[in-house]
């Protein structure tokens, strides 16, 4: 089965997507973008994906299948 790769943008409101993603067979976590976070790379180590301050990089690095906005700015992290 194909897994999608999924993004997600902010980690304070997203926390909830981040614990549900990585529990969905169909889902893989590959990137969390923070740009305000101070735990974003220890969170990202914790769900073993790439931990990104811009939301573009992210977007351009990691071949996203689908994004998660967890910001209620989105705007303000990409």
């Amino acid at each position: 089965m194909r897994k999608f790769r999924i993004g997600v943008v902010g980690i304070r409101f997203g926390m909830f997507h981040l614990k549900t993603l990585v529990n969905m067979e169909q889902a893989q976590l590959v990137g969390i973008a923070d740009m305000a976070a101070d735990n974003l790379v220890e969170t990202a180590a914790n769900f073993k994906a790439a931990a990104y301050r811009d939301g573009i990089e992210m977007m351009d690095q990691e071949n996203l299948d689908a994004i998660r906005a967890g910001a209620i700015n989105l705007k303000a992290h990409l």
